[in-house]
């Protein structure tokens, strides 16, 4: 993962291998969460991906 923050948003790309090494066959992309380090809190930011430009939802894990 590569993480770049600033102060309005955290802009981020994820890059997954496969165990067959097969992702060119045309399949939606996977969707799944990943934790990232920032430097600074979230609070407001938004995070965008890298490749589409699009927002990512804010994914919260259910602890209980």
């Amino acid at each position: 993962m590569i993480v770049q923050e600033s102060f309005e948003i955290v802009v981020a790309r994820v890059i997954l291998c496969s165990p067959d090494g097969d992702w060119d066959d045309g399949s939606e992309p996977l969707d799944c969460p990943a934790r990232v380090w920032l430097d600074d809190a979230l609070e407001d930011r938004e995070v965008i991906d890298v490749e589409s430009g699009r927002r990512l939802p804010l994914y919260v894990p259910n602890w209980s």
